[in-house]
């Protein structure tokens, strides 16, 4: 069978199947660094990574259906499987939306650590989540019931399509406001914060992962259109929006991911820093402790000086040994004449 599905009904398997592999690579990095930082590291697990868990183990659900549906449609064809790529279809559109809500739950967790206390981005960030997970999750049940039992492939009794697409635009744009929302929100409070220039620009590098996955959702906006299609077109237009929809679920997994990995990546730069400092390049012993003096990390600084205490405190106690050596030596020689003046 070609593997594009039946013949003039290009699927794509190929697509779906790659860009899952890649996904569940790159998601799988990212959150296992977070873990490391948070669970080793610091050893400060919390409750938004608890959070950030439950939304990997969805986004694997989620990528293994993908991997299934591309699979079956690549070693059988599209028709000859139909129904069996239906039904991964409807139960991996039911863990997309659960996916969705948990990325934004770990992603608001985040920030509902890290903002003041009674501050209004705070409360915002409290209030767009609840109605967003609250909408979400009713509508992936929905969508999972739409047609009674989604075992029962050919059921006839299902609600109509209009209302069901116009639930989907009100979704998808409660996700791309929700993007903006966490991505933008933050920006309020960064530019007014005492962080060092550095910091600063770590942290515009983390949201613009967040910019990223916020400009997909809005590119998936158009797609949606495949839920008022008929017929095998259906199938081999949902291939893009499923690449799409899990995209946009891993660069949010990465994206929160990256935000723990600050002490991961102090560590890092002090090694490096630390073993400038012990090879340096140079023919001088004043070219190497320039390099230590010129270092900005606390450890070398404090490395240094204690360098400098112990050699003062051997020097120290170098000069007491002598000195009581030779005050030993003089007390036996004066101790010597006087036994010698008395014996003679």
């Amino acid at each position: 069978m070609s593997d594009s599905g039946t013949p003039g009904v290009n699927v794509r398997p190929d697509v779906i199947i790659n860009n899952s592999i890649a996904m569940v690579i790159l998601a799988t990095i990212f959150v296992s660094l977070r873990f490391y930082v948070r669970a080793i590291m610091i050893k400060s697990f919390g409750y938004d990574d608890w959070i950030l868990l439950a939304a990997y183990i969805n986004f694997i659900v989620l990528s293994s259906l993908s991997l299934a549906y591309g699979s079956l449609v690549k070693a059988n064809g599209l028709e000859p499987v139909i129904d069996q790529a239906t039904l991964i279809l409807v139960f991996r559109s039911f863990f997309y939306s659960v996916d969705m809500t948990m990325v934004k739950l770990a992603l608001a967790a985040f920030y509902f650590k890290v903002l003041p206390r009674d501050t209004w981005q705070r409360h915002v960030v409290v209030i767009a989540t609840g109605l967003f997970t609250l909408y979400t999750i009713t509508l992936g049940f929905v969508f999972l019931f739409q047609c009674g039992n989604p075992m029962d492939i050919e059921s006839t009794d299902c609600l109509p399509a209009p209302p069901l697409l116009a639930t989907s635009w009100t979704q998808a744009s409660l996700n791309a406001f929700m993007d903006w929302l966490l991505t933008l929100l933050p920006v309020t409070i960064i530019f007014k914060a005492q962080m060092s220039k550095r910091t600063k620009i770590s942290v515009i590098a983390l949201l613009g992962l967040g910019v990223l996955a916020s400009i997909i959702s809005v590119a998936r906006m158009p797609l949606l259109h495949t839920s008022n299609v008929t017929g095998l077109d259906t199938y081999v237009r949902v291939t893009t929006l499923l690449v799409v929809s899990n995209w946009e679920n891993c660069i949010g997994l990465m994206a929160i991911s990256l935000a723990a990995l600050r002490p991961l990546l102090r560590k890092i730069t002090k090694g490096s820093t630390y073993a400038t400092a012990q090879y340096p390049t140079g023919n001088t012993k004043h070219a190497s402790m320039k390099q230590y003096n010129k270092s900005r990390t606390q450890k070398s600084q404090i490395e240094v000086q204690t360098t400098f205490q112990v050699h003062a405190e051997s020097s120290q106690e170098e000069i007491e040994l002598m000195r009581r050596s030779e005050e030993t030596k003089y007390t036996v020689d004066v101790a010597k004449e006087q036994v010698r003046r008395d014996m003679v």
